[in-house]
């Protein structure tokens, strides 16, 4: 989980199985930003590095949100679209302070 202020907050561990997505949590792994549309550069910064700190250690993993797979508006953002843009913030999902 990433706090607003960019504080990585660690839940479960790789190795356990996550309650995420039916169907789908024995082969997965989940982070979240908190918020619902809106995130901070901090919140941006630490999911580029996680992701590809996890890409390091999974090269054959592909990334989705949450919504790709549920009637869910998480991860609040097309992450097709960021994943495209070389992991940079998008602007339309760019908190201007922390909440």
């Amino acid at each position: 989980m990433i706090d607003a202020d960019g504080q990585w907050l660690t839940g479960r561990d790789v190795e356990e199985v996550g309650a995420r997505v039916r169907g789908h949590n024995a082969d997965s792994l989940g982070l979240c930003l908190v918020g619902t549309d809106q995130f901070t550069s901090a919140q941006w910064a630490v999911l580029r590095t996680q992701v590809l700190t996890l890409r390091v250690r999974w090269p054959e993993a592909t990334l989705h949100g949450h919504n790709e797979f549920s009637s869910k508006l998480c991860p609040g953002f097309s992450v097709p679209a960021w994943t495209s843009g070389n992991f940079a913030s998008l602007r339309d999902y760019l908190c201007k302070r922390i909440p």
